[in-house]
């Protein structure tokens, strides 16, 4: 994890990672993901209320985007990765969700690029994630725990 958020600090803005280990050491986070060889997928939820989450992906090629609950555009991005994706990312990695040298590829080619519209994929991801919280199907989170991320 060490040598990831070295990379980490070389290609993404300094101040997003440090805002995404505060969010990681501050609280316990369950991150819905699904992770596969073409992308990393999933749900973080918003510091600011319980009912308030972000969906958020990387995909193998570099592309990537975040976006609110109501499909709003994460106002984080900026033309930039955003803090809810390295949360998602630092939580798969710490989870063993994803190897080091795979996310760091993916996100070496998201650092040259601009945030993506998916907003279908998005609107999946949220649905998915709707229909997990109702019981009506299977997908459960990873969950976070600040102590994993206090040496950071």
């Amino acid at each position: 994890m060490g040598e990831l958020l070295l990379r980490l600090r070389a290609i993404t803005d300094a101040g997003r990672l440090q805002r995404a280990l505060k969010m990681l050491k501050a609280d316990r986070y369950q991150l819905f993901m699904d992770v596969t060889d073409e992308h990393l997928v999933g749900i973080v939820k918003s510091q600011t209320g319980a009912s308030s989450f972000y969906s958020t992906r990387l995909h193998a090629s570099g592309d990537y985007g975040c976006c609110r609950h109501d499909l709003e555009t994460c106002m984080g991005l900026q033309g930039r990765i955003c803090k809810h994706l390295l949360v998602l990312a630092l939580g798969a990695v710490q989870a063993g969700e994803i190897d080091v040298a795979t996310l760091d590829s993916w996100l070496a080619k998201a650092a040259r690029k601009r945030p993506s519209d998916e907003r279908q994929e998005a609107s999946d991801t949220i649905l998915r994630y709707r229909s997990a919280e109702a019981g009506e199907l299977d997908w459960r989170p990873t969950e976070t725990t600040p102590e994993d991320f206090y040496a950071y």
